[in-house]
């Protein structure tokens, strides 16, 4: 989840967009514009996984079925 920060330096806004993930908290993004933290999390992917479930259990199929093969027909 993302959320943009306000903060006050040098009497000029600072803006800080923050990364939240269960207790994690991360700085990824600062400008003295607003619009730039809000495009910012527009171009993030909407996914929230870093992977991609389909794709993971193909390359573990193969993986298993390599390993069969290998073990019924050892060399």
């Amino acid at each position: 989840m993302y959320r943009i920060e306000s903060k006050i330096k040098h009497n000029k806004n600072l803006y800080t967009v923050v990364y939240s993930y269960g207790r994690l908290s991360l700085p990824v993004c600062q400008s003295r514009n607003y619009q730039d933290c809000v495009d910012y999390i527009n171009e993030q992917p909407i996914k929230t996984k870093v992977y991609d479930e389909e794709e993971v259990q193909q390359a573990l199929n193969h993986c298993l079925s390599e390993m069969y093969k290998k073990n019924s027909n050892p060399d």
